[in-house]
């Protein structure tokens, strides 16, 4: 999973970046000073997972997160607990209190692992459920299955057709 660091404290950046180097599979792709540079960065770039401190200077956490339409997986850190509650209101994936301990850290990647490989399999099992003659049709959400599906069914779901087309023709511009 890649990952950043979000913390004014160098301290603090320094031990999150330790902690991050003993747990496998996580990829340190930056680290920030501040939540403004860090916005600007992901504007640029994908992660997956964020380790951010609340209180900031400029910017705080909880700003950082009202900035962002779908953000990545956000574990919090921080020394004061009474942010757990309105941190949690903004859909993180974990909590952690400083000063961090190990187990308690792997305990919270260990949770967003699971999200992210459930994510995931949401992703490749997503299907259609449409009520036709009275039965419910489950269509595997693959381009050509739903173009068939629509096709031969063009007269009950004309608009469907039509915005389907206009989609995959997008995806396909797109890519």
């Amino acid at each position: 999973m890649k990952c950043i660091v979000v913390d004014d404290d160098p301290v603090q950046r320094e031990a999150i970046k330790s902690c991050i180097a003993s747990v496998k599979d996580l990829e340190l792709v930056g680290v920030y000073p501040n939540a403004i540079e860090a916005r600007l960065a992901l504007q640029k770039r994908e992660v997956d997972l964020i380790f951010l401190d609340v209180e900031m200077p400029e910017m705080s956490g909880i700003e950082f997160l009202q900035s962002f339409k779908d953000v990545p997986q956000v574990i919090m850190v921080t020394s004061k607990k009474h942010y757990a509650f309105q941190a949690f209101e903004f859909d993180v994936t974990d909590y952690i209190s400083k000063p961090i301990d190990m187990d308690r850290f792997s305990s919270a990647v260990q949770r967003a692992r699971y999200y992210e490989e459930n994510l995931k399999k949401q992703e490749t099992e997503d299907s259609l459920f449409i009520k036709s003659d009275g039965v419910l049709v489950k269509i595997k959400m693959t381009p050509h299955n739903l173009k068939y599906w629509c096709s031969s069914h063009t007269r009950a779901f004309p608009r469907l057709q039509s915005s389907f087309d206009q989609r995959v023709a997008l995806q396909n511009i797109c890519g």
